[in-house]
């Protein structure tokens, strides 16, 4: 082209002639080498002086796709030679190629340009809106071209190049610049975020008001959140944010909606540079803005608190999913870090995206709380169900992170206790990792996790659902451990000692899974850490009640490991006061403590660990205490009688039942309870039974034990009242027992003397002719042990005269004697 075609010609022909010419000369000389390089020398000063005259001559080039197919030739062998000459040659050449849409047939000429343009950036002025389109769409349509905005520097340095780029005369330059400012290239968003700052600051009405329409300064916002910890970025973007709202308003600039989350990331951007005063002044103004028109929104036109909830509920997963791979790890003994699980980058400092997350979870603690005690809770999810579904999932995501844990457990803790919980989507699946992982470092979170759980068990007791869980066995082992980790915390305690009876009860499997896990220790402890929680202590006996079986060894294990501890529990709940919110627990305690005794008693060993524990003296107290010995509170008495009755049979227990006062308080409850009822009438027989293994009939009781139990029984009237009750009860079991008894009381001399004064011998002989069998209106064998036990008390009271005077015929009737009394 022109003269420079003309001398490229001349140069070239020379060369070539040149450079045959002493090849063919030289084949065989030692200095081929060197002539070798002094034709490349002037081959490159030839090819230079070509492009000395190319890049001032690109648009002439550029007008055919020949022409510029050696432009890019040319340029690319010398990169740095346009910006010493004619860059702004290069920028005519670009929009001249732009005319054929999207560069066809120019594409890598346009990339050569770009590419000397972006290099040449402190020389280049795109002035024209042409330049401006031109490198738009080789941004947009050149892969070579990601770095043209550093060609619009210059263009930056007047307020007219302001509004040419901002203007909107071409949408394409913001758009290009809203993606580099989110770019993962440093220099991109940097470059981006200073042309921001240098337009704004003109103050120029139309640049401005491109870059409110654009969206920008939301761009600008969350490009802040990305590039926290470079400065330099930081000073720009809040340059830009607070001298826009100084010249536009902040109402205009769309940060209203997520105000929260903007002044979250603004306060992030000043502590990231605690020593920059520009950052930190720069800063605190747009705060002061941002919070001044929120308040000026809020004022005008509140959201009620329901309606903000759902909104938030509703966009908490576009929080979790931008937060989804980091969590919050705090182990003992050393500072809490973020961990992210995908890349397993580890920080000190907290990443944006969490502290978003965590504290849009805040507020919405907050909104839950608030519309909760206006009443509107229950209604927020009728519209749509699953707006709450998000935060099963958060459990999941971040079952190591106590923080985020925390709130979504007390958010769904509240719905759970006034919303419909099927809503929830919740399982104690969901539960069982977090729990693990945070149960010992947050106190909150367990307090509202293992209520959940709580509520989880009531609602599958509600709709008799079974229990779908990943594994049992982990689930008892974190019951277990969160319950040893707040041991201090009633309430903890209290609903992971339910939930673990419940699984236990009647399930041998799960019953091995606390065996494995050393429930009956959690158990102990609690008993220890409790004993004046009548509530507590009472689901405690429970769940160590559910624990037994027949197995002899676990029984006997569970028994060393309580029996003291139970007795403690109940000797305080006997203390409780009638009335009062314990005062239920008084006689359920004190049940599930007999029963639970009870089942221990069939074993030797327990009866003996049991009497060391002083469970005896416990269990008569509670016979003679009057709030257990009411009319109509049966059970604990017929429990606590039977468990006593188990004791008179072991020699074991005989000191222990005598010094306690076994036998006075049996006297009491039959004095109390002697009537036909059903219920009294099998306490009465409960009653004659205990007497009759107190004096040795159960086989355990001998010697002195038996002769002094005999006598304080006749000495506290038990003659009489057995006597009475064989005569004048209708109801078998009753006179049975008294028949039983008598067995053994007409063993002692002592007894023997009183019953003979009661006409004993002719009341036994009238109970033997009402027997079944014995007047004909019953079985002949139906009650073979009635009338065996009527027959040896007959044998033993014929010692005396008086009782032998029923037998011989013939003999005088001793005085006062009848054969049936009135």
């Amino acid at each position: 082209v022109g003269e420079g075609g003309l001398l490229l010609q001349e140069v070239a022909a020379d060369a070539a002639s040149h450079f045959f010419r002493r090849r063919n000369n030289n084949s065989n000389n030692s200095n081929n080498a060197d002539c070798e390089e002094e034709l490349q020398r002037e081959a490159s000063e030839a090819l230079e002086l070509v492009a000395l005259h190319a890049v001032p001559n690109a648009s002439i080039l550029a007008a055919d796709a020949d022409g510029a197919a050696v432009l890019a030739i040319v340029l690319r062998a010398f990169p740095a030679l346009a910006k010493d000459v004619a860059p702004q040659a290069l920028l005519e050449a670009l929009t001249q190629m732009n005319y054929a849409g999207k560069f066809d047939g120019f594409r890598d000429a346009a990339s050569a340009v770009i590419g000397q343009v972006v290099i040449s950036c402190d020389a280049v002025v795109p002035w024209r809106i042409e330049h401006v389109g031109a490198l738009c769409a080789g941004k947009k349509h050149l892969q070579e071209a990601e770095g043209v905005l550093a060609a619009f520097l210059q263009t930056l340095e007047t307020k007219e190049g302001a509004a040419l780029c901002f203007g909107n005369y071409d949408p394409d330059f913001n758009v290009l610049v809203g993606v580099d400012l989110g770019s993962d290239v440093v220099a991109r968003a940097f470059t981006a975020a200073n042309l921001l700052s240098k337009a704004i600051a003109f103050g120029d009405a139309t640049a401005n008001a491109g870059i409110l329409a654009s969206g920008l300064p939301r761009a600008m916002v969350d490009a802040l959140k990305v590039r926290l910890n470079e400065e330099g970025f930081v000073q720009n973007d809040l340059y830009g944010l607070n001298a826009l709202a100084d010249a536009c308003g902040v109402d205009k600039m769309n940060l209203l909606q997520g105000t929260a989350a903007t002044i979250r990331i603004v306060v992030a951007a000043m502590k990231a540079h605690p020593d920059s005063e520009y950052v930190k002044a720069t800063g605190t103004a747009f705060l002061e803005k941002l919070k001044a028109a929120a308040a000026a929104v809020t004022t005008e036109t509140t959201e009620p608190p329901s309606e903000e909830l759902l909104r938030r509920l509703k966009d908490l997963p576009t929080f979790h999913r931008a937060s989804v791979d980091w969590q919050k790890i705090a182990s003992a003994g050393s500072a809490p870090y973020y961990f992210n699980a995908t890349t397993g980058e580890s920080l000190w400092e907290q990443p944006l995206d969490h502290l978003s997350f965590v504290d849009e979870l805040t507020d919405i603690t907050k909104l839950v709380d608030e519309v909760r005690r206006q009443g509107d809770l229950s209604s927020v999810l009728d519209d749509d169900p699953a707006a709450a579904a998000e935060l099963a999932g958060i459990l999941k995501t971040h079952a190591r992170d106590a923080g985020v844990c925390g709130r979504v457990a007390r958010v769904l803790n509240t719905f759970g206790k006034t919303a419909n919980f099927d809503g929830l989507a919740l399982s104690e699946n969901d539960l069982i990792e977090p729990l693990d992982h945070c149960g010992s470092t947050s106190d909150d979170f367990v307090d509202d996790a293992t209520e959940l759980l709580s509520h989880l068990r009531e609602e599958r007791e509600r709709k008799k659902t079974n229990m779908s869980l990943l594994s049992l066995r982990e689930y008892v082992r974190v019951l277990n451990q969160t319950c040893l980790d707040h041991m201090s915390t009633a309430n903890v305690v209290r609903r992971c000692l339910a939930i673990l009876a419940n699984l236990a009860f009647n399930n041998a499997e799960n019953i091995g899974y606390e065996f494995q896990v050393n429930v009956p220790y959690t158990v102990k402890w609690a008993l220890r850490q409790h004993v004046r929680d009548a509530e507590l202590c009472d689901i405690a006996v429970y769940a160590a009640s559910c624990l037994l079986t027949d197995d002899e060894p676990r029984k006997k294990y569970v028994c060393e490991q309580l029996a003291t501890e139970i007795v403690a529990a109940a000797v305080e709940a006997l203390l409780l006061p009638e009335e009062g919110a314990a005062a239920p627990f008084q006689e359920t305690l004190f049940t599930k403590a007999t029963r639970c005794f009870g089942a221990f008693s069939m074993i030797e060993d327990c009866i003996v660990v049991m009497v060391k524990a002083e469970v005896v003296p416990l269990v008569v107290r509670g016979i003679i205490d009057a709030n257990l010995g009411g009319k109509k509170k049966k059970k604990p008495l017929k429990y606590a009688v039977d468990l006593l009755s188990n004791f008179g049979s072991s020699h074991a227990a005989a000191d222990a039942l005598f010094d306690a006062g076994a036998i006075p308080a049996i006297r009491r409850v039959l004095d109390e309870h002697t009537s036909m009822a059903d219920e009294d009438a099998q306490l009465m027989a409960a009653c004659f039974d205990a007497l009759y293994n107190f004096v040795g009939g159960g086989g355990g009781n001998e010697g002195h034990h038996t002769r002094g139990a005999t006598k304080l029984m006749t000495d506290e009237g038990l003659c009489e009242k057995t006597v009475d009750c064989l005569w004048t009860f209708f109801d078998q079991d009753v006179r049975r027992q008294c028949a039983k008894l008598l067995t053994v009381l007409t063993y002692d001399q002592y007894s023997v003397d009183r019953l003979t004064r009661l006409q004993t011998t002719a009341i036994l002989v009238g109970a033997l002719k009402m027997a079944p069998g014995g007047g004909g209106d019953g079985d002949g064998d139906g009650d073979a042990d009635f009338v065996v036990d009527c027959l040896l008390s007959l044998s033993n009271l014929v010692i005396s005269d008086h009782g032998a005077f029923f037998f011989p015929r013939g003999r005088r009737r001793p005085r006062g004697a009848v054969y049936f009394p009135q």
